[in-house]
């Protein structure tokens, strides 16, 4: 039996949709996936970071970044706090450099500031 026109009309809209169904929910996916993740380490005097990309490191932040000399974060809520920053930046196609300026934003006090 020959299919009319508005048979194969029907079916291809039907799987068009389909196909953008499926592309949506593939693409909820990976958004509610996290494609970078951080933590906290215990370095000599303080803490440091690392942000992974799926399980590899990209970035191991032992001390303050913007800061002279090696002086690691006094504590880990502020290496979490500064690790964040550095993945927001990333996932918005942002340097990751952080600044005296980023520190100070987010209220990270710097002892050894010259």
């Amino acid at each position: 039996m020959k299919k009319s026109n508005l048979d194969k009309t029907i079916t291809l809209a039907a799987f068009t949709i389909s196909l953008i169904a499926i592309s949506m929910v593939i693409m909820n996916y990976l958004k509610a996936t996290p494609a970078l993740d951080s933590e906290v380490f215990t370095v000599k005097g303080g803490f440091g970071y690392q942000i992974q990309a799926k399980d590899k490191i990209i970035i191991k932040q032992e001390y303050m970044p913007a800061v002279q000399g090696a002086v690691p974060f006094t504590s880990a809520e502020d290496a979490q706090l500064v690790s964040s920053l550095v993945i927001n930046k990333l996932l918005h196609n942002e340097s990751p450099v952080v600044t005296l300026n980023d520190l100070e934003n987010l209220n990270i006090k710097v002892l050894n500031r010259q």
